[in-house]
């Protein structure tokens, strides 16, 4: 360190970055050994190096954040966290290649997180809802701001579909127009920082007034669930500790995952099948345990307050009224892997004991993304319909032939409007690029590959994948301003298990980018089992009698048949738990 400071001394610009990255590690290895003055000196004069890059300046801050929140001094740590935050952008700027922009947003993951825990912990939640907007998912909060201006308004006499009143869209809709003629100070022009979206909470939740936003935030500071609603006295936000640490969350992922990659093996007996899915039901009840029930418990309490008086009195879960709530789950970190949708009690241990009971859910990335699709699916006017079918169960290149598939291709075209099916070699990139552009749902029937160490490079198998792959990348550039659903019969199309995993880089995730209001996933690899695939049922369920499909009931239809498929087969959640929907 004393040789360093001396380089410096003598010549700067060279020198400057090294002492910067020492002072760095000096005041990481004081923390650990609870020296926190001393850790906080050698952070802060990391910062004041005006050479260090902004990574660099991300990490010192949080870790100055993480001294300072440790020491005692709240408002310190908050501050210094929200510095971290802010300097995320430039970690991410668009002039360099998309790998590279993911591996520097990879250094920076549980910034977020934890400054939204440093907020709640200062007492103020709803700057914890605002810092995980700025610090997470950050690649898709760009690709929204730069299609906020792509669909045009619908005129006031069209009739949309799941909308609000004629007179709100119009306003909605000339928002984009006039915040992109002045645009807000900070906001970076094409070719520098990475484009950013309002975080301010009052313009985040109006998503929230026909249910409640769930983040799961979880942090090494403390693990919370931040409960947003909207209702007449505006936007509000409940803080529910819970009951476990980051290290429990991620002891509980590796348990889930062993036991999947167990249920999936090849030539596993039934015996070690079956212990493997009791394994799987114990991570469920556990996250039942700390998360689904205070979760639900605690919505039931406000939206029941003759049952939140009788919960208070018995200290017990207020009585259910069979009324399923609507609810929007954000999971941080380790739990944006693990299914809270379907978390319940073991089976037989309750009626009623489980989230698929309990509500109707989705998964959202971030708060942002579920307003972008709100705004989106409010926008489209009440076109007639038209579906695509991609149908690819034998690929080249190796990938096991999927026989399901082939029989559920033949189900799907006669139950969706206006369908044109490209299977096996007609479904090549190029082709299907050009025709999702003017369709209103796709359907994919195909293998995925996800790729942990280049998100973006995951992709959808087609015919020429092994020449042309589609991969998110291309998704998630793609115009589908008429797109209003896309089912994704695939396998882990929404795995979140990447170097990013609070950056929602997967094909599920490119489709919300590309525009896509509804877009159905799944966490893992699907079976090759009749009984695994849903979608020709969800697709019967939408269906309004007209030859239209009712999209926006998309999540609702969802949830109706893995309910279904969990009580025939209650012992499997591998089968049942896949599914999620992402949207509003």
């Amino acid at each position: 360190m004393s040789i360093s400071r001396d380089l410096v001394n003598e010549d700067p610009v060279p020198h400057s970055p090294l002492l910067a990255v020492l002072l760095l590690r000096h005041g990481v290895v004081l923390r650990f050994r609870d020296r926190l003055p001393e850790a906080a000196a050698a952070l802060r004069e990391a910062l004041t190096l005006h050479t260090a890059d902004p990574r660099l300046r991300a990490i010192a801050a949080s870790q100055l954040g993480r001294v300072l929140t440790r020491s005692g001094d709240r408002a310190g740590g908050l501050e210094a966290y929200g510095r971290a935050v802010a300097a995320i952008p430039a970690v991410a700027v668009r002039s360099i290649d998309r790998w590279d922009r993911e591996l520097g947003l990879a250094v920076l993951a549980g910034i977020g997180p934890d400054a939204a825990a440093a907020a709640v912990g200062a007492g103020d939640a709803r700057h914890a809802v605002e810092l995980l907007e700025q610090a997470r998912a950050t690649l898709l909060a760009e690709s929204i701001a730069e299609r906020r201006v792509d669909r045009p308004p619908a005129s006031p006499g069209q009739r949309l579909g799941g909308g609000a009143p004629s007179a709100s869209r119009a306003k909605a809709a000339a928002r984009p127009r006039r915040e992109r003629a002045g645009r807000p100070a900070g906001t970076s022009r094409p070719g520098t920082a990475s484009t950013s979206v309002t975080t301010r909470f009052q313009d985040l939740t109006g998503p929230a007034a026909d249910g409640v936003i769930v983040v799961v935030n979880v942090s090494h500071i403390r693990c919370d669930a931040l409960l947003i609603t909207s209702d007449q006295d505006g936007p509000g936000v409940r803080v529910l500790p819970l009951g476990f640490t980051y290290d429990d969350a991620v002891a509980q992922c590796e348990v889930f995952f062993a036991a999947l990659v167990e249920a999936k093996r090849y030539g596993a007996t039934l015996a070690e099948r079956r212990a493997a899915w009791r394994t799987m039901t114990t991570v469920l009840a556990w996250l039942w345990q700390h998360v689904g029930s205070p979760v639900m418990r605690d919505i039931d309490r406000v939206a029941d307050p003759g049952a939140r008086r009788l919960a208070d009195r018995a200290d017990d879960d207020p009585p259910h009224t069979g009324t399923p709530h609507r609810v929007w789950w954000c999971p941080t970190g380790p739990m944006a892997m693990l299914p809270l949708h379907a978390c319940g009690a073991a089976p037989g241990t309750g009626t009623g004991e489980s989230v698929l009971d309990r509500a109707v859910s989705s998964v959202i990335p971030s708060v942002t993304a579920l307003a972008h699709a709100r705004r989106t699916a409010a926008a489209m006017p009440e076109r007639p319909q038209s579906s695509l079918v991609v149908s690819v169960p034998d690929p080249r290149g190796g990938a096991a032939a999927l026989e399901v598939l082939d029989r559920e291709t033949v189900r799907i075209p006669a139950l969706l409007p206006d369908p044109l099916t490209l299977q096996g070699r007609k479904a090549k990139k190029k082709r299907v690029l050009r025709e999702m552009e003017s369709r209103s749902l796709l359907h994919f029937a195909c293998h995925c590959v996800t790729d942990p160490a280049r998100p973006s490079a995951g992709r959808l198998v087609l015919h020429d994948h092994q020449k042309d792959p589609l991969t998110v990348l291309d998704v998630s550039r793609a115009r589908l301003a008429r797109t209003e659903l896309v089912c994704l019969t695939a396998c882990s199309t929404a795995d979140s298990n990447t170097i990013v995993i609070d950056e929602s880089v997967h094909v599920a995730g490119a489709f919300l980018a590309a525009g896509v209001p509804h877009v159905i996933g799944t966490l893992w690899p699907m079976t090759d089992n009749r009984n695994s695939h849903i979608a020709p049922a969800v697709y019967a369920s939408l269906a309004d009698g007209t030859g239209r499909l009712r999209v926006r009931d998309a999540a609702r239809a969802l949830r109706t048949h893995v309910r279904g498929l969990r009580d025939t087969f209650p012992d499997n959640p591998a089968l049942w738990a896949n599914y999620i929907h992402l949207g509003p």
